[in-house]
């Protein structure tokens, strides 16, 4: 498997992605194994026949005790190579936290293929269809249709690199009433951010291994070290690797408005709660500055640690609240910079996979 990224572990198990609780495997995997199941059983070399009903529960209890049997192994193992998929390629921590997790269902289709799943490039293109898929809007309705779509015309994209994703990835970070900027800036009233393209973002920053907050300590972020709780050293005591959904700029710095930062973290409708105001922080990094300026502690911060979490630079001209500037100006200029870098690294890297 071609992994991407630093500090690859020399072992790694699904175990740590919370795939089982209560000695029992949990929702999620015990519904892509049964659809998985279903899928590779009615049409494992013809994905072309593939249908939404075999995704459904009617197929799935059709399916014979020797159909089980012989198909149970090879479900195994492609949904452990989707899981490996979704955490060192696509920043997911734990399993629970997919956006979208039909969407696992192409992945392990592809990935059980040993010639795909050992090649750079289809690996590569699977992780432009995963990102652009999500960002362009591909999944915010009609979720199985999309699915079963994707399973039957993924082969040419991603063994012999025919695009398909063309219309896809137009809408980039730019699908009215989803991806879009208003929509992301919170200035559409008409629709919020959709949970899952929330987590999407957040994972996709994580899943360029960011430098975390901590300062003089060059800690990476990476969603396997996380999952397995790493340990690490911080003024000569040691943490457990954890992080928390961190406000680059912090909620007290508007509670001028007459609410306390609890409540404005409980209302949806504040503009500091836009996802691009947030990045995952290690829970050390985020209890020392939670009461700090972003102009205060970016100052510890090197270069290198604001371009991994998407935070345009030089961070002076964007984070510093300017005295004739108004609240609401200053909050509209920092997300739409935000906005801006990370549509452009997300652009560079998907030209980069393709």
């Amino acid at each position: 498997y071609q992994l991407k990224g630093n500090d690859i572990p020399s072992k790694w198990t699904p175990l740590n992605m919370g795939c089982v609780e209560d000695n029992q495997p949990t929702r999620i995997v015990k519904n892509q194994f049964l659809n998985f199941l279903s899928m590779i059983t009615y049409c494992a070399d013809n994905p072309e026949n593939l249908k939404t009903e075999h995704i459904k529960k009617g197929k799935i209890l059709n399916l014979k005790p020797s159909e089980i049997n012989s198909n149970t192994q090879a479900t195994i193992v492609a949904l452990a190579r989707a899981f490996a998929f979704l955490q060192f390629r696509c920043g997911i921590v734990y399993l629970q936290d997919t956006p979208y997790e039909l969407m696992i269902l192409p992945i392990a289709y592809y990935l059980l293929k040993d010639e795909i799943w050992t090649d750079k490039k289809a690996v590569d293109r699977l992780e432009y269809w995963y990102w652009t898929s999500i960002f362009g809007g591909a999944y915010r309705q009609a979720q199985n249709d999309r699915t079963i779509h994707d399973v039957k015309y993924l082969a040419a994209w991603v063994i012999d690199g025919k695009e398909y994703l063309e219309s896809v990835y137009s809408s980039l970070l730019d699908y009215q009433g989803y991806s879009a900027k208003n929509v992301l800036m919170m200035q559409d009233p008409d629709n919020s951010i959709p949970r899952a393209l929330y987590d999407a973002i957040l994972q996709y920053i994580l899943s360029q291994q960011p430098y975390d907050f901590l300062p003089g300590v060059d800690v990476r972020l990476n969603p396997w070290d996380i999952a397995a709780k790493r340990e690490i050293v911080f003024n000569e005591q040691k943490y457990n690797l954890n992080i928390q959904d961190h406000h680059i700029i912090p909620l007290f710095s508007a509670t001028t408005i007459g609410k306390s930062s609890d409540e404005l973290r409980r209302d949806k409708d504040n503009v500091l709660n836009s996802v691009l105001n947030r990045t995952y922080i290690s829970a050390k990094a985020n209890s020392l500055i939670s009461v700090r300026t972003p102009n205060d502690y970016m100052s510890h911060m090197n270069t290198l640690s604001l371009y991994g979490h998407c935070i345009p630079v030089p961070f002076k001209d964007y984070y510093i609240h300017k005295e004739d500037e108004n609240e609401a100006d200053y909050y509209r200029k920092v997300l739409e910079a935000r906005y801006n870098e990370l549509l452009k690294t997300l652009r560079m890297e998907l030209d980069s996979l393709k």
